[in-house]
């Protein structure tokens, strides 16, 4: 085992790609990386989402995406019924509808589905991406047109796919905004059950000419969404390579999470906290807010 940082990412490594951008930016600077799922996405009304995406392609204005998972239904809805109608009505919404955007990755991913139906990535370019969903609410709101008949209000509707776990900001925002939003769940979550101690050791053990290799400590674990560090809180707590290694996460909705399981469960002792938060969901912002992190400490030991 080398002598580099050790960071365990609590997600599945990307299969569309060879290397994670993840593991590519952190291993790039020396850190050694280890993934380990505690979600499981199932995308799911596929024909609810045809009903609204190419049957009524016209009762819309535009389209809000706040996850790559809500992306990746729409991917199955084209690869299910790959006829000319379904096509022709992602192009509109991708070259003609307003697209609002959580996140690069989510807009690489709508990127992806505009290469594959023969669509250049600048057709994209008008997409208004943000780095969390109240900002982008609120963005929605600003640029609304303020409609001067009942029937120009209605043609201004936004449709959402989500998640059956996807909070109220977004929604509630746009609602009292004046938007009219209709809302479909594209995908489910679910969380890993009988996660334990053997489970983390499996996630991290690398085979060697010696047998497996267990890193002697986790610098740092980095939580993607609340119900993540939901199911892992007790574990975070008790595990000896979790509770001395410092917390990361994207987003400032996980790291409420992180404060609220600790205010709900009275924990005491050792309390799980938060070292470091990345501004945008991107490797690149995640890099950043813990280098800034690392330095502060150094500064701190050195005075």
């Amino acid at each position: 085992m080398n002598n580099n940082k050790s960071i365990l990412f609590f997600k599945a490594p990307k299969d569309d790609t060879d290397v994670d951008p993840y593991q590519s930016l952190f291993e790039d600077h020396s850190y050694n990386v280890y993934f380990m799922p505690l979600l499981k996405i199932t995308y799911c009304n596929v024909d609810r989402l045809k009903q609204c995406m190419v049957d009524n392609v016209d009762c819309y204005s535009s389209l809000v995406i706040t996850s790559c998972n809500a992306v990746g239904t729409i991917k199955l809805m084209i690869d299910t019924y790959q006829d000319e109608t379904t096509i022709d009505a992602i192009k509109c919404w991708l070259t003609e509808k307003k697209l609002y955007i959580v996140g690069q990755t989510s807009l690489n991913a709508l990127k992806s589905i505009a290469t594959s139906i023969g669509l250049n990535t600048s057709s994209l370019s008008h997409a208004v991406v943000l780095g969390n969903a109240r900002s982008l609410a609120e963005s929605i709101v600003q640029r609304q047109e303020i409609p001067t008949s009942e029937s120009e209000h209605q043609r201004q509707r936004l449709l959402y796919p989500c998640g059956n776990l996807r909070r109220d900001e977004l929604p509630t925002i746009l609602v009292q905004g004046g938007c009219l939003v209709d809302e479909v769940t594209a995908y489910t979550t679910s969380t890993a059950t009988n996660i334990s101690g053997d489970t983390l050791i499996d996630a991290l053990a690398v085979k060697t000419d010696n047998g497996l290799s267990i890193p002697p400590r986790l610098d740092w674990v980095v939580y993607f969404s609340p119900s993540g560090f939901e199911c892992m809180s007790h574990l975070q707590q008790t595990h000896p390579l979790l509770s001395q290694a410092k917390i990361a996460v994207i987003g400032p909705t996980t790291g409420d999470a992180v404060l609220r399981c600790n205010n709900n469960n009275n924990i005491s002792g050792n309390r799980p906290a938060v070292s470091a938060t990345a501004s945008l969901p991107t490797p690149e912002s995640l890099l950043y807010a813990i280098t800034l992190s690392s330095d502060q400490d150094e500064t701190v030991h050195k005075s």
